[in-house]
């Protein structure tokens, strides 16, 4: 995600959260915001389990921030 937008996230055309992008990752504000980041894939199924804990460190981990 932060490769494309590094302060909003957009919805249907529509800004739905603004914010710093690790202000963004570690508190997502809007329930879109923390589906998406909640379907960034996992680099080893395996740790998908502990990546799913909903961490900051952990989401911006597996996107590479």
């Amino acid at each position: 995600m932060h490769q494309v937008a590094d302060r909003v996230v957009v919805r249907q055309g529509r800004i739905v959260e603004t914010g710093e992008v690790g202000a963004v990752f570690a508190a997502p504000a809007q329930e879109y915001t923390r589906r998406l980041l909640d379907a960034v894939p996992a680099p080893d199924p395996s740790t998908a389990r502990r990546q799913r804990d909903g961490s900051a460190a952990t989401a911006l981990q597996r996107v590479g921030a």
